[in-house]
């Protein structure tokens, strides 16, 4: 069964074990509102029937957490395609031409890009088709600060005031480049609504086929607001601390995450492979 929205207990799946190489466990997340841990599999090592576990409780969840070794670019390539094709980014200094998929994040300037998605949002939501699922591999964690948060983005609509709830699915997101997306985006596997953000890419909010037309930049401004304020209550977001090796993978349809920065006297290399929007 689905996850509840905010206000109800929510329901969570009890754990699962599935016997094939060796044992694989989901278990909730601790002190988290949603999201499961897997134990005792390598993601590499998955094999068919559980990777159709794994998919079940991501749609159920949210988000899925594996802690062990550091993988290679490739064997996080290999793991990702399980979900669907993956998205490539242009080569450079940074992005390999051998793995094209991966996308590296870091504090430093020589390693990977920086001051990458310090603010709430989805990612990919820049596109056409937006990113469903990102897979954040951390290839060396930070000893202070940089961690990540990812927030509910189903349990945040109970959290709105009325007065936007009664408007929500009336207004769309404006992106700097000219994308439009609903404001609140129903998520095409388990038909739950969700709100569709990006802090950093948004200019605001439009109201285009509902009368009155538009919205005023005050009202714009308000409602974006309130959901800023929603999501960075503790209550909806799990505050993720990274360990070397450690992989997060979250559905982008009803997770939004937002980085913390670490501080230049240590280092943080993070690799992230997305998968297409359908």
């Amino acid at each position: 069964m689905l996850c509840s929205r905010a206000g109800s207990e929510p329901k969570r799946p009890v754990p699962m074990r599935e016997k094939a190489a060796g044992t694989m466990e989901l278990k909730p997340l601790k002190n988290a509102p949603f999201g499961m841990e897997v134990l005792g599999l390598d993601p590499v090592l998955a094999r068919a029937s559980q990777v159709e576990a794994l998919k079940k409780a991501l749609w159920e969840q949210g988000l899925l957490l594996f802690r062990g070794r550091v993988l290679t670019k490739g064997e996080q390539v290999a793991f990702s395609r399980n979900f669907g094709d993956l998205e490539v980014f242009p080569s450079n200094r940074f992005v390999s031409e051998e793995q094209p998929e991966v996308y590296p994040v870091s504090n430093r300037a020589d390693r990977g890009y920086t001051e990458v998605g310090q603010y709430w949002h989805a990612d990919g939501s820049f596109r056409q088709k937006p990113t469903e699922l990102s897979f954040f591999h951390m290839v060396e964690a930070a000893t202070e600060g940089g961690d990540t948060a990812y927030a509910d983005m189903q349990a945040a609509i109970d959290h709105l005031p009325a007065a936007t709830r009664a408007i929500m699915d009336e207004l769309f997101t404006i992106h700097g480049n000219g994308r439009v997306h609903p404001l609140l985006r129903g998520h095409p596997i388990t038909d739950q609504q969700a709100l569709y953000v990006n802090f950093g890419m948004m200019v605001g909010l439009t109201r285009p086929k509902s009368p009155p037309i538009g919205v005023t930049p005050a009202t714009s401004r308000r409602i974006l607001e309130e959901i800023e304020i929603i999501l960075d209550n503790p209550v909806l977001h799990y505050r993720h601390q990274w360990r070397a090796g450690d992989l997060v993978v979250a559905d982008n349809r009803r997770i939004a995450h937002k980085a913390f920065p670490a501080p230049a006297h240590t280092t943080r290399l993070l690799h992230r492979t997305t998968t297409k929007g359908n």
